[in-house]
């Protein structure tokens, strides 16, 4: 019976692209063109990811005009919010990820802006549903941590004014990559406690995928990781570049906001180390970022033990103290200078 439901649901999803690619050839030229390759790119069927040849139509739509790259975003968030198969929102939700690591500039100038009025966030799908039987309810899950995961990774983008996609990290963006270098080292060292508490937090997100991690054996979800651990590897990068940075100036140069910004940020770093493990199976994690928290931590929490009791004896009130009086000739004043010392 159970066989004979995903027989019918196949042959279901098949129909309905069909439908939707013959509804396609009623636009215009144009639109007919961009929405057949996004259909075709985020089929119906559970089984299989995009072919190569898919994705690579669908992001060669960028090296076109901005008309043309517009309307490849619009009909995918289209596509995206107007489905209630899970297959369907996974690829679509896979084809804007592609975008951000592969696409073109224009490309994802179009999909950072979008939509460019209303304020409307089209990746908040915490409400979807792909229906009600287990193994549908287990793909909806994932929809939901990839669409939240997307959002952050744009977040996280406009913050640091740059995408993370792993070209950056190939022997080919060696000048891109000591651009960013000379940035960071630039930066303010309350900008990069900040920067390191984002990027820490985009982590977060990975680590709250789905438990059912064993859906990796679908072809789909198993390229789904594949690329977000492509994100991860540039993560790791952006985290360390900046640790490595702050460890590099004095730490006594840190307000305790700061060094409690990056201590935490760390801790919950290494709270997610068992399931970055699990996830990703001990990939990317030869870079030296682990040792490198561990070298920093009893720094932080040093610095900040000796912060907090220095603050803690500055803060006082007139009452809270009794001073000896003096005069200076033009009254009694109190003489402050026997607790000054004691603050050293």
């Amino acid at each position: 019976m159970e066989q004979n439901n995903i027989t019918l649901r196949s042959l279901s999803g098949i129909l309905k692209d069909k439908a939707s690619l013959a509804k396609a050839s009623l636009f215009s030229k144009t639109r007919s063109y961009v929405h057949k390759k996004i259909i075709r790119a985020t089929t119906h069927d559970p089984a299989s990811a995009p072919k190569e040849y898919r994705r690579t139509a669908l992001l060669s739509l960028g090296l076109g005009s901005s008309y043309t790259a517009r309307t490849c975003i619009k009909a995918l968030m289209d596509r995206l919010h107007k489905t209630r198969n899970a297959s369907v929102a996974l690829k679509c939700l896979f084809a804007i990820h592609n975008i951000l690591s592969q696409g073109s500039v224009t490309l994802r100038d179009e999909l950072s802006v979008f939509p460019s009025h209303g304020g409307h966030n089209f990746l908040n799908l915490s409400g979807f549903r792909g229906g009600f039987n287990r193994e549908t309810s287990k793909y909806s899950c994932w929809v939901r941590w990839y669409a939240e995961f997307l959002e952050q990774t744009l977040i996280t983008a406009r913050v640091l004014g740059y995408f993370l996609t792993p070209a950056s990290l190939s022997s080919t963006s060696q000048v891109l990559r000591k651009e960013r270098e000379v940035k960071v080292r630039a930066y303010s060292s309350s900008d990069l406690s900040q920067e390191i508490d984002l990027l820490v937090s985009l982590v977060g997100v990975i680590c709250s995928c789905p438990d059912s991690i064993h859906l990796q054996r679908n072809d789909l979800v198993y390229e789904i990781v594949s690329l977000v651990l492509e994100d991860y590897r540039v993560i790791r990068y952006e985290i360390r570049s900046r640790l490595s940075e702050l460890e590099k100036r004095s730490l006594e140069s840190l307000g305790i906001s700061e060094l409690a910004q990056v201590l935490s940020a760390s801790n919950q770093f290494e709270g997610c180390k068992e399931k970055l493990f699990a996830l990703f199976v001990n990939r990317a994690n030869y870079d030296g970022l682990w040792e490198l928290i561990t070298r920093m931590k009893p720094t932080l929490v040093h610095h900040i033990t000796r912060t907090s009791k220095v603050q803690r004896m500055i803060c006082w009130t007139p009452s809270d103290f009794r001073f000896p009086w003096h005069t200076n000739g033009n009254g009694f004043v109190r003489d402050y200078s026997a607790y000054a010392v004691t603050t050293t």
